[in-house]
């Protein structure tokens, strides 16, 4: 899955593509993936022409059968394309209106689903920032199991805007306005940004020691992966605090002096923070804490048997802004071995039991809570800086957050010392049967010993299931997934699902019904770009138009649900309603317009979420000319068209 591909090059993707390529992992047909058709996104076509495919355009039935059909899901990047830099009118360096982009509730379905048939899962940077919504964020973060801070950093071989445009106009705006003072820095330095707005630098000359941050791969992995235990890594990457620290494989480390430090520690950003994070139960999870897909070289060395002896000769090892020494001593050998090991272990996993969902376990503690104290004996940074990881930095409003833990908040308040789990209303699943990790004989070379898992890794302790109370998007199991799994007769005999619903079965499929691509004009006739941050109307029932000749699906018209509580009633007339907050829940929408009544709550029919409305405009034009003023008190605001 890659939203973020404005050009031909498929930089986004590229690498992990290289990697199918040179180890010869094909598709059903035998077939070598081909880097600008075999994804799913955004598909470039003729400029300012482009196609989507997306999994919004699936019913919940077939996302069953995508789930069943796929045997990895591997998300390169959530970015998205922004107007600026596809329709090329304004600077690709200034932040513009997002045309599409972030993940979805369709994605998080088959990923959950998925997770727990056992089958890999790689997410990477930028899937939980903006654009993803923050119930979607909520749920992957728990997929994945880490707590985003809202950090993200780069380095920069040379901050003098003067000698170096490729620094965004956007960076450079915030943070004069969040530091109350001009972009006048010179030399290599870190620049750190957060989704609130603010923004600082810290300098190589007067605040760090070693001025690019270093991946530290634990002694046990880097022999096991076959990776060096020590990389500079200058691009792209986020700030995240892990639920356990046993899943953690590779940390960041920057090396800030005293002057840094103090920088760091009244913004409450750990110097020390996870890099690679995986799955220490069954080794079937991975999420990569930086954009390591996005890697320059040259694809056509991937048709050549033994490059990788020559590695060396492609990337300027003095060089630190250099991202291709990354790519060939980190990522290449990091994902071969993780494919080679689902690859060789998949037909072998039991999958008569459905893995239960990821869950966190929770403790009381005065002023909030917080996730259990880690088994590591090293006290983790995050605990030192006392950064609370189920607390979100994000300006998305003091009540919306509140609604959000509102659950929790009525569970701790008694005064106790008493640890409080809090359980999730789905049913809970009976415990799995952990797998073996020894390899077989297959149609592929089996692993010499050297490169078995080490063993620290196999014994380590799962987290304790228990999470947090607050609903998912997803979390009944559909009654196809109880079923014992297949025989592997069974599985060669997958088929791609289509457009077309459960109950037509049409003699003659077209081969073009497999990529349920969208055009550019039926895209745009349903897409709302009205808020600087890129904010957009997203549901499939915004693809009727685009659909209705592939698929014969019907959508139900948008209609803003009757008024709950002490919310005021409205009819149902179109136009355009300003939101305010958004939830998958509706019992926290409800406590969110709680006592209001210029609030009220609307739902329409196909989507999962309650949305907050405070007013109602006949046209495009009264909705643009009032939006400043309701910005005023609520920045998140957004035009939804009903």
């Amino acid at each position: 899955m890659d939203k973020t591909v404005s050009r031909t090059t498929y930089d986004e993707h590229l690498s992990l593509m290289w990697v199918l390529n040179y180890n010869r992992f094909v598709k059903p047909d035998k077939s070598r993936y081909i880097r600008s058709e075999d994804y799913w996104g955004f598909f470039p076509v003729n400029r300012p022409q482009f196609k989507i495919k997306d999994l919004t355009l699936y019913y919940d039935e077939q996302l069953d059968s995508i789930a069943d059909y796929y045997d990895a899901f591997y998300y390169t990047d959530a970015y998205g394309v922004y107007s600026n830099e596809w329709y090329q009118k304004g600077s690709i360096n200034e932040r513009s209106s997002l045309i599409y982009g972030g993940a979805n509730i369709s994605e998080l379905t088959v990923m959950e689903k998925m997770f727990q048939q056992r089958k890999l899962l790689i997410g990477e940077f930028n899937l939980v920032a903006s654009p993803t919504p923050y119930d979607m964020r909520k749920a992957l973060e728990d997929l994945f199991q880490f707590r985003y801070t809202g950090w993200t950093l780069r380095y920069y071989d040379e901050l003098d805007t003067a000698k170096n445009p490729d620094i965004p106009k956007w960076m450079i705006r915030l943070h004069n306005e969040s530091q109350g003072r001009p972009w006048d820095y010179k030399g290599p330095g870190l620049a750190y940004v957060n989704e609130n707005g603010t923004v600082f630098v810290l300098t190589k000359k007067d605040d760090l020691i070693s001025e690019v941050p270093v991946i530290n791969t634990k002694r046990e992995y880097a022999q096991y992966y076959g990776l060096p235990e020590y990389l500079r890594y200058p691009f792209w990457q986020d700030v995240v605090i892990p639920y356990a620290e046993e899943n953690v494989i590779a940390n960041y480390r920057v090396h800030p002096n005293e002057r840094g430090d103090s920088f760091l520690m009244y913004y409450r950003i750990p110097k020390i923070y996870p890099a690679v994070i995986g799955d220490s139960a069954e080794g079937l999870r991975f999420y990569f804490c930086g954009d390591y897909s996005d890697n320059p070289f040259g694809f056509l060395t991937s048709y050549f048997r033994g490059i990788t002896y020559i590695r060396k000769l492609f990337y300027n090892n003095q060089d630190y802004n250099d991202r291709r020494k990354f790519f060939w001593e980190y990522y290449q050998p990091l994902v071969r071995k993780i494919l080679h090991d689902y690859y060789f272990r998949k037909d072998r996993i039991d999958r008569s039991t459905l893995r239960p969902l990821p869950k966190r376990a929770l403790r009381r503690r005065v002023g909030g809570i917080v996730p259990e104290e880690n088994s590591s004996q090293v006290e983790p940074a995050d605990r030192k800086l006392k950064i609370d990881p189920t607390s979100s930095p994000l300006p998305y409003g003091l009540r919306k957050i509140q609604a959000l833990l509102a659950q929790e908040t009525k569970v701790a308040s008694p005064p106790s010392s008493e640890k409080i789990t809090f359980e999730d209303n789905q049913q809970t699943l009976p415990p799995v049967r952990k797998e073996e990790r020894t390899s077989q004989n297959t149609s592929e070379e089996r692993p010499k010993e050297k490169d078995s898992k080490p063993s620290s890794a196999v014994s380590s302790k799962e987290p304790s299931p228990t999470s947090e109370s607050t609903e998912r998007p997803i979390r009944e199991t559909p009654k196809a997934e109880e079923k014992p799994a297949q025989s592997s007769t069974a599985k060669e005999q997958r088929t791609m699902p289509t457009l077309q619903t459960p109950k037509e079965k049409p003699s003659d499929t077209p081969v073009e019904s497999e990529k349920p691509y969208v055009s550019q004009k039926a895209f745009i006739d349903r897409l709302v770009v009205l808020t600087r941050s890129g904010a957009f109307v997203r549901g499939r029932d915004y693809f009727k138009d685009a659909t209705a000749n592939v698929g014969n699906t019907s959508y139900s018209q948008a209609a803003p649900a009757s008024s709950m509580s002490s919310a005021r009633s409205t009819s149902a007339r179109q136009g355009w309603k300003l939101i305010v907050a958004s939830f998958t829940s509706e019992e926290n929408a409800k406590l969110f317009v709680a006592g209001r009544s210029e609030f009220e709550i609307v739902k329409i029919p196909g989507t999962p979420y309650f949305r907050v409305a405070v007013k109602t405009y006949a046209s495009l034009r009264e909705a643009k000319a009032d939006i400043a003023n309701i910005k005023s008190s609520y920045p998140d605001a957004w035009l939804l068209r009903i």
